[in-house]
């Protein structure tokens, strides 16, 4: 059976105007973790929206968020192995942060 997820993603990414969010749902054989993607963006009013639509200019940056966000599994998996209480809402950016 599946347990409820807390309050948010274990980890929140960021790549210039990309985003990444780690999931994790924990089983009774274990944890399993899953990412969702978005691009924040401007609309003609000037205020901020999100969209999971990529543009050809933001897939070398998004193949790097994915990488990224792999290795927050990767860590979190040695954490769960080493029985270590999983750190709140991790984030990282990179880039020009956005006011959203």
């Amino acid at each position: 059976m599946t347990q409820d997820r807390k309050d948010g993603p274990i980890a929140k990414l960021r790549e210039h105007a990309l985003s990444a969010e780690v999931w994790e749902n924990r089983h009774e054989s274990g944890a399993s973790h899953n990412v969702t993607f978005s691009r924040a963006y401007r609309d003609s009013e000037g205020k901020w929206q999100s969209t999971t639509s990529f543009g050809e200019r933001d897939l070398l940056p998004l193949q790097h968020l994915a990488g990224r966000a792999h290795d927050a599994i990767r860590e979190r998996k040695i954490e769960l192995r080493q029985g270590v209480r999983p750190k709140e809402n991790r984030t990282r950016s990179r880039g020009r942060d956005h006011d959203r």
